[in-house]
């Protein structure tokens, strides 16, 4: 049951919460949100002969790409997550490298991708921050390349801008958990809880990433 993050109203399903965005705060959404009204005017008015046409040639384009993306190991794993805008889930992330937590209310982090994303401002009194989950199969490697961050599937490398970390250097330690056990970046898929107030409590997945060096 999504809630609104302007008013605080709940709402059955995500078509009436987008309905409600559009209709009442319309001079107030974020291009995130922007983005999302517009593809539901797409669903409820259908599409024109140029977006059919449009739609073709990206389908096409995108068999190509699929081809191409089964034989390497691309950013997320070449697995996409599925079933847009069908969930609405949070959970928690701290992010730690060389000592340093990264502070995820950065505009640099914000919206970055429709499906997984922090809005701003959602941090809990541990110090996490809180995540947005809008489609199944969000895999913790997934969310790390939404943020600018490569890792492999096994989490043993991790590469963060110019700086790479790789955990069979002995000077490097790099811990990947979810609720506290160590997991697969390539394979453990995110899982949350609909309220946010839950998700600060303590419900909902707790991805903790910490990168430790003696250098």
């Amino acid at each position: 049951m999504p809630d609104c993050k302007y008013c605080g109203d709940s709402f059955e399903n995500e078509q009436s919460y987008l309905r409600h965005l559009e209709s009442e705060h319309e001079g107030e959404l974020s291009n995130l949100d922007k983005r999302r009204i517009g593809g539901h005017e797409n669903e409820e008015g259908g599409f024109s002969t140029g977006a059919v046409i449009l739609g073709v040639t990206i389908i096409g384009a995108f068999a190509v790409v699929a081809v191409l993306v089964t034989s390497m190991e691309g950013l997320g794993g070449g697995d996409e997550p599925t079933s847009q805008d069908t969930v609405h889930q949070h959970g928690t992330i701290q992010i730690v490298l060389e000592g340093s937590q990264l502070d995820l209310n950065q505009e640099q982090y914000l919206e970055n991708d429709p499906n997984f994303h922090f809005h701003g401002g959602d941090r809990t009194d541990s110090g996490a921050f809180i995540w947005h989950v809008h489609a199944r199969g969000v895999t913790v490697k997934y969310a790390l390349a939404t943020l600018g961050f490569e890792v492999n599937d096994n989490g043993t490398q991790l590469t963060v801008g110019d700086r790479e970390y790789d955990a069979d250097d002995p000077d490097t330690e790099i811990n990947i958990q979810v609720n506290g056990e160590s997991v697969e970046p390539g394979e453990y898929e995110l899982s949350g809880v609909g309220p946010e107030n839950e998700a600060a409590a303590g419900e909902g997945d707790d991805l903790v990433v910490e990168v430790r060096t003696d250098n």
